[in-house]
This record gives structure tokens, sequence and C-alpha cells, in this order.
């Protein structure tokens, strides 16, 4: 069974590339904050993949850290 496993950093490695393709960079700001909300998200993405069976995540441990003020009002 464990043969055809695939590592938790592949697993990562793949959802951080198509969520990067899928949300627009205008998303998470402008300028230092726009690369700082990014790095957290994915950051928060490789947290997710890596937890256990029993083991969550809360909204409120996910906003940790995003700079909100500055999220791009276009989109929402």
């Amino acid at each position: 069974m464990m043969n055809y496993a695939t590592p938790e950093v592949m697993v990562s490695a793949f959802c951080r590339a198509v969520l990067s393709k899928i949300i627009p960079k205008e998303f998470w700001g402008t300028g230092d904050v726009q690369t700082h909300n990014e790095k957290v998200f994915l950051k928060n993405v490789d947290r997710f993949v890596r937890l256990r069976r029993f083991e969550s995540l809360s909204l409120h441990e996910l906003s940790q850290g995003l700079q909100v003020f500055q999220l791009s009002s276009k989109l929402i």
C-alpha cells in the first residue's frame, strides 16, 4: 500500500502551484502586502496538507497573519 502513497511534500507543492495559478495576484493586495499575504496563504496550504486524520485547522488560524486592510475589493 505504501508504494502507492504520494509524499505530502509533493501534494503540497501541487496544491500551492494550482492555487497560485487560479487566484489572481491582485487579490492579495499590492506591493509588500501582496507578497506577504500570498506567502502566508501558501504556508497555510502546506499546514493543511500536513494535518493528520483527526487534526483540524480553524478559519481563525488560517487568517492569522493576513493583512486584510489592503485586499482587493475588485474581486469581492
